[in-house]
């Protein structure tokens, strides 16, 4: 790891650290290997990771061919051409890929996590932080709320394009990082 890898990944971690301590400092229980760890309570995911798989088989790593695949062709078109309307989900793609830009969740559909529409702000920021907008992974979240209920999920990559998601293959239990996983250069939760 370069020096300014490492800088940044500190700077990772004091930023974690004094937004968890500013926001509740009894949530801290104790710095372990550098990282801040919340007490939180984990959550276990059979395959995946917090997001993916979504509950109706879209995966962010696909193409809109391949989504009309899957899913048909949209139930609604938009004034944009590359906005698509699905009964559970809307998608935008673009780029030569015809690759997924944003997309956005309907009632009905979860994220892995189990986060869906209508889902408590508690749950949600228990999963992902206490934030509108949470940096997790590959992925970008914007969560709205209403009546402390989760009213509508946006994702869209937190850089470049989505990848294929990561599975969990030796069933540890999965956390955002920052509350209670070590967070790595490409991996954190984002405060606001």
């Amino acid at each position: 790891m370069t020096e300014n890898a490492l800088t940044y990944k500190f700077a990772q971690i004091l930023f974690i650290m004094l937004n968890l301590a500013l926001q509740d400092p009894g949530k801290l229980k104790d710095v372990e290997n550098g990282a801040a760890q919340p007490s939180r309570t984990p959550v276990t995911a059979k395959d995946g990771n917090l997001v993916e798989p979504l509950s109706n088989g879209l995966l962010l790593a696909m193409t809109m061919d391949e989504i009309k695949h899957k899913f048909g062709e949209p139930s609604e078109r938009t004034r944009d051409a590359r906005t698509f309307k699905y009964p559970t989900f809307d998608v935008q793609c673009g780029g030569r890929r015809g690759e997924i830009w944003r997309v956005k969740l309907k009632r009905g559909v979860k994220l892995n996590s189990g986060v869906g529409i209508g889902s408590s702000r508690a749950e949600a920021a228990r999963l992902f932080g206490d934030a509108d907008i949470v940096i997790y992974d590959q992925y970008k979240i914007y969560f709205e709320f209403s009546d402390d209920a989760v009213s509508e999920i946006k994702i869209e990559p937190a850089q470049g394009s989505f990848a294929p998601y990561k599975r969990n293959t030796d069933q540890r239990s999965l956390r955002a990082p920052g509350l209670g996983a070590q967070a790595s250069d490409d991996q954190f939760v984002e405060f606001r």
